[in-house]
């Protein structure tokens, strides 16, 4: 902090810019607009203002008749000190808006003040504050013309000059009543804005009618910038590279920028916008909404329609035009989304690119050769007719279109959670192949890239023919039979009897087939798990009996399961701790431990086991074995491991043993680990934690160690966390839940969180279980 005794002590910014090294530009005459407001709607756009706080907006009142009078004084006084000259317009289309709110009820975001706020294009005054003077007002105007306090910032006036005679920007009146500017205000605004006097000088010409709320601008030959007010305009270039912009509200412009390469920018909704840029290499930049009418003249001109950073854009070009718009000589027009919100664009029949940035757009082109891209977001892409390049981005896209429409097109990213809709085909009449990068359907033919993965043929949401992508990573406990890339659902009698039930056919994961396969087996045969063996990229069934028999029944084709398979015999004091892919060849291998605490790995084969390929001495029996997955992403499955005393520990599988004791952690004993998958896939597997008292965690795998906590909910103790599967092969795992009467539940993993109870309504009685696995641990 500097003492200083000039302007720089209220110096911030100014209304008309700054150069490129950031500084304000000075010495700018500038025409502003303001309006005294009768309805909280104009207002509800400015980022000042908490949306979540409805009883501050709705203790908006307008300025009174004496605070209106007053304002208006305020604006005229700093009109008079400088180039700025200041016109009142109707409410709602000012480039300073005015009005009261209860400031005790908390509705700014970056206001601790209790009679006023200003800047960014308002003022408000707090309505427990009736007598607000002049003072008020010009402190409260300076701040929108870009002067900060006198006491705050690198340079500040001493205390002896920090008073109302040097600046109204101060806190202290120091006798004086700050009625008029201080001398240091007078410094400024004549600095940034010009001398008195010099108002309108930075046109060639203009005027303004009071009764409809019009400037009209003439620009200077050879060009230059001219910046629109809010209310109405008319601009007229006289040749030459001209700069239009335009910020505030405005109900009609009408620009004329003649021959040059010409920018025209207009920052808000406008009702009506007739822009003729004439000869030359033209950009317009419209927000979307309202009525046009574009003339690109001769030259390659682009025409935007961008909307609002924060606020999702509903356009359609092609509707505007049906409904009298007009555009004519443009050679290349763009749809711009917002960054934060959701939008949706309809292009017209000509080329467009369409951009949806961050949100879950919904972006159309029409029968031109359009680029659409959806970027962050769960998005939705059509490119109609024409060939269209288009790339969803991240998120869980949506490809949709006719088979003609989509015929030609290219999409550019087709991954994990994204679906192509054939709109108007059955599943059954689609007859795909994927040949190189081509793929081929019933009707036409498009060009796939970036498919990680493979396709898997579904229903769409109305019935129609749906691709999708279908994890091609080897998944141990997928408990897919049919080999559909659905988890599918295993059941098991109190009596012994077991049953398979079909999940498969909808990107929900909810239609299941129920008894695709029974049997029933002894109850000294306990079933283990379920994990590929032989490769096949089908389930096989892993049972051990009481008296230390081990048997596979491997899955073969339609769901069913055949009973012989290979068996094996293994005194009662070696258990099966885990099942998982430890060498990366795509067949399951058994972990095996001893009552002393030695390990032993079983390498699965085609049909059988390589007996102790890997040994490991004994491990404190405190330690005990909780599963095996995948937490590094290489391919390989890894051992999770905890002690009595709630901690944790992985082994990394090098593909010849093991990296010991990383991921550590540790976690109370009324956690216990309830499952492990990938569930935001990855392709690395996470952790499921369920608490005594119901509570669920996830905590997802980064690779090197756990992100905890990264999804929290609880559910009622009566549902168990049954097992974890993938129902829709997004690649995502997901949880099936079983009520302690039997009815069951899933939820279907989204990437953050998870669409509950969507796989529902299912009960076979409570001598039935869910079979996830039955280690003896």
């Amino acid at each position: 902090m500097q003492y200083v005794t000039d302007d720089r002590a209220i110096l911030n910014y100014s209304w008309v810019g700054s150069d490129s090294s950031g500084n304000p530009l000075t010495n700018r005459p500038v025409f502003i607009t303001y309006s005294l407001e009768t309805t909280s709607s104009a207002l509800l756009g400015n980022g000042q203002l908490r949306l979540d706080q409805p009883a501050f907006i709705d203790s908006f009142k307008p300025l009174n008749a004496s605070q209106a009078s007053v304002a208006r004084s305020a604006f005229s006084i700093w009109d008079a000190a400088s180039g700025i000259t200041f016109l009142e317009v109707p409410a709602g289309l000012g480039d300073i808006k005015l009005a009261t709110f209860n400031f005790d009820l908390g509705g700014f975001y970056n206001s601790s003040q209790a009679d006023a706020y200003g800047g960014g294009g308002i003022v408000y005054v707090s309505a427990t504050y009736p007598e607000a003077g002049i003072q008020l007002f010009l402190h409260e105007i300076g701040h929108n013309l870009g002067f900060k306090h006198s006491f705050e910032g690198e340079y500040v006036l001493g205390p002896s000059q920090d008073n109302f005679a040097s600046t109204v920007m101060s806190y202290t009146s120091g006798g004086t009543a700050g009625t008029v500017l201080g001398s240091i205000d007078q410094r400024a605004v004549s600095y940034l804005y010009g001398q008195p006097g010099s108002d309108g000088r930075q046109v060639a010409a203009w005027s303004w009618d009071a009764e409809n709320f019009t400037l009209t601008q003439n620009a200077f030959a050879g060009g230059g910038t001219i910046l629109g007010v809010g209310g109405n305009n008319n601009i007229n270039g006289a040749g030459g590279a001209d700069i239009v912009e335009i910020e505030g509200n405005t109900r009609r412009n009408q620009i004329s920028t003649g021959a040059g390469d010409d920018i025209v920018t207009i920052s808000a909704t406008a009702s009506n916008n007739v822009v003729s840029v004439g000869d030359g290499a033209d950009r317009i930049s419209l927000r979307p909404g309202g009525s046009f009418t574009i003339d690109g003249g001769a030259g390659l001109d682009t025409l935007s329609f961008t909307a609002d950073y924060s606020i999702g854009a509903n356009f359609s070009v092609a509707t505007a035009l049906e409904n009298g718009s007009r555009i004519d000589s443009i050679e290349s027009i763009f749809l711009v989304g917002s960054s934060l919100g959701n939008d949706r664009f309809v292009a017209s029949n000509a080329n467009t690119g369409i951009y949806g940035f961050g949100g879950d757009d919904d972006l159309s082109g029409g029968n031109g050769n359009d680029n659409i891209f959806g970027y962050d977001g769960n998005d939705t892409l059509r490119g109609g007719l024409g060939r269209d390049y288009l790339s969803g981005g991240i998120g869980n896209d949506l490809y949709a279109g006719t088979a003609s429409e989509l015929t030609s097109d290219t999409i550019g990213d087709f991954s994990l959670g994204d679906t192509i809709s054939f709109q108007g085909v059955s599943p059954t009449a689609l007859g795909y192949s994927l040949i190189g990068s081509t793929l081929r359907y019933a009707g036409g033919s498009l060009t796939l890239n970036g498919l990680t993965g493979s396709l898997r043929l579904a229903s769409g949401a109305q019935g129609e023919a749906a691709l999708i992508v279908r994890n091609t990573a080897h998944v141990t406990n997928l408990g897919d039979f049919g080999g559909d890339g659905n988890s599918d659902i295993l059941w098991r009698n109190r009596d012994g009897s077991l049953s398979v039930w079909g999940v498969s056919g909808d990107l929900r994961g909810n239609v299941v087939q129920q008894s695709v396969f029974n049997t029933r087996l002894g109850t000294d045969w306990k079933l283990i798990d379920t994990a590929d063996f032989n490769g096949d990229a089908k389930s096989d069934l892993l049972w051990r009996n009481d008296n230390g028999t081990v048997a596979t029944w491997n899955a073969t084709a339609g769901g069913q399961i055949a009973t012989g398979g290979y068996t094996a015999s293994v005194g009662a004091e070696w258990t099966i701790a885990a099942v998982g892919d430890f060498g990366g060849d795509r067949k399951d291998d058994l972990l095996w431990r001893n009552a002393d605490g030695s390990v032993s790995i079983w390498s699965g084969s085609s049909g059988d086991f390589a007996v102790n390929t890997y040994s490991h001495g004994s491990v404190n029996t405190d330690w005990r074995i909780q599963g095996a997955a995948d937490f590094t992403g290489d391919g390989r499955a890894d051992i999770l491991w905890r002690n009595s005393s709630g901690a944790t520990t992985v082994w990394s599988a090098s593909g010849n043993g093991f990296s010991e004791n990383g991921f550590n952690a540790s976690v109370g004993r009324e956690w216990h680990v309830d499952g492990m998958g990938d569930f935001n896939g990855d392709g690395r597997a996470d952790m499921l934690w369920r608490n005594d008292n119901g509570a669920v965690s996830v905590w997802t795998s980064n690779g090197s160690e756990f992100d905890q906590a990264v999804f929290d909910t609880s559910v009622a103790t009566e549902w168990r966390i049954a097992s974890i599967k993938d129902f829709n092969s997004d690649g995502r795992a997901d949880i099936l839940w079983q009520n302690a009467n039997g009815a069951i539940t899933s939820w279907q993993s989204n990437g953050p969180a998870f669409d509950q109870q969507v796989l529902d309504g299912y009960n076979p009685g409570s001598d039935w279980a869910v079979i996830g696995h039955e280690y003896i641990l």
